[in-house]
């Protein structure tokens, strides 16, 4: 009985570590992805405001060990200069931003 138990006792343990270890991994992967990202993983968000279907080759990259408040802010000023291109819905949200 008591070899039962402990072997329940294994199999709780290396389950708890497999599971930390997949949400680890899974952790990393989201970041290494943002690192990969010339746009800080948020090309869907700036898809929602472009009138056109690809990103334009002078649009802010993120630079590396910038914050999100920072690259949302030179593109912010970027769509400010650019309002041709941003979507009529959003013109007036992009105008109106303070920095």
């Amino acid at each position: 009985m008591r070899s039962i138990i402990l072997i329940l006792v294994f199999l709780v343990i290396v389950g708890c570590k497999q599971k930390q270890h997949e949400r680890l991994s899974t952790d990393n992967a989201s970041v290494n992805f943002s690192k990969t990202s010339d746009y800080m993983s948020k090309e869907d968000e700036i898809y929602s405001y472009l009138l056109v279907n690809e990103i334009p080759e002078d649009f802010p990259k993120y630079i590396k060990g910038e914050n999100e408040t920072e690259y949302k802010k030179r593109c912010i000023l970027w769509a400010k200069e650019n309002l041709e291109l941003i979507k009529p819905k959003h013109r007036q949200k992009v105008r109106n931003y303070k920095k």
